[in-house]
């Protein structure tokens, strides 16, 4: 499977790896969103390995803004980062995936250290929450989302 899955003690970590579809994440996050511990959930981490491309329709990305919705992403502060160095991954997730808890970082070390730091801030972690912009490439709610696209094929191809 292109997405592989590791449950940490406060949140998870998925590695997305070649070619993703928006099958493959839909799938994926009704896999986590049934698992007990998804419960306890405090962050995300999703790293993109080089060369990972995702090709989804805009009808995909409604079907995983309801599945969030419905598990109540938003409500329960999930801090959600996403790991890639990729300008067009990076510019597709902060236009589609846009959320007031949302960091993108270029390394997975960078990301961890910035999960650690945003939770030891503010706790607990809400929609008021200051970000760093310094530690932080991009966060939620700096890129407006596009409505311009009916498919969507990025990454490093």
């Amino acid at each position: 499977m292109p997405i592989t899955m590791f449950w940490e003690a406060a949140g998870y970590h998925k590695r997305y790896d070649g070619q993703i579809s928006g099958r493959d994440i839909a799938d994926s996050v009704s896999e986590q969103v049934r698992d007990p511990r998804f419960q306890e959930v405090r962050y995300a981490i999703n790293e993109y390995a080089p060369g990972t491309v995702i090709s989804v329709t805009a009808d995909e990305v409604t079907k995983l803004e309801h599945i969030e919705k419905l598990h109540g992403y938003r409500e329960r502060n999930i801090l959600i980062t996403y790991v890639t160095e990729d300008p067009r991954l990076i510019e597709f997730l902060s236009s589609v995936y846009l959320q007031s808890l949302m960091v993108i970082y270029l390394t997975l070390d960078a990301a961890r250290r910035g999960i650690r730091r945003i939770l030891a801030e503010n706790e607990p972690l809400n929609s008021d929450s200051k970000l760093n912009p310094v530690a932080v490439l991009r966060g939620g709610g700096t890129v407006r989302r596009s409505e311009e696209f009916s498919n969507l094929s990025v990454g490093s191809h």
